[in-house]
């Protein structure tokens, strides 16, 4: 997200291009978000982190492959990608509410949040300092494949892919103590 002004400045029209690129990654979520719980119901929550993280990566790859053909393509990828990761988000939240006993939901979800919170500020520095030393694009890049590997490794953990749906999973299945 540091880079995503520059990528709009050299792939768009600057600030509206940015504009739309900011609405798309948020509707996306939203959209995402919304229809978690149907996914969820339908699909193994493995299944859905394999796939969601593969789609996710695969559209922010080809968005950035397609950036010089239309900018039409960049909103659209945009929004593709962040689909499944409104979708996720909604379903890890889901799962960090079924797991933990009630009196323990404070802690858990305070420690989750200080741990995403601590996270952002290191990957903005990261992502902004390789954007000035290699490129926007070979920045953005390399999120893509993240996300890309990040899918490689669902799809290659036994444990992680055989996942139930969200719904079955509980302190017992991950064998929480009470």
């Amino acid at each position: 997200m540091v880079v995503l002004p520059s990528f709009a400045n050299t792939t768009g029209e600057g600030a509206s291009s940015y504009g739309i690129m900011t609405a798309a990654l948020g509707l996306g979520a939203l959209a995402g978000a919304a229809g978690a719980d149907k996914i969820s119901r339908i699909f193994p929550f493995g299944k859905i982190l394999a796939a969601g993280f593969l789609l996710s990566g695969l559209s922010w790859l080809f968005m950035i492959l397609l950036s010089n053909v239309s900018i039409w393509y960049v909103y659209t990828l945009m929004f593709i990608s962040e689909l499944s990761i409104g979708a996720i988000n909604v379903l890890f939240s889901a799962i960090f509410q079924q797991l933990p006993d009630e009196q323990m939901l404070g802690r858990v979800n305070t420690i989750n949040v200080s741990l995403l919170s601590l996270a952002m500020p290191a990957g903005s520095l990261i992502g902004g300092v390789m954007a000035k030393i290699t490129s926007v694009q070979l920045t953005m890049s390399f999120f893509g494949i993240g996300l890309f590997v990040l899918a490689l490794f669902y799809m290659g953990s036994g444990r992680m892919r055989k996942l139930p749906k969200v719904v079955e999973i509980d302190h017992t299945y991950v064998k929480l103590s009470r």
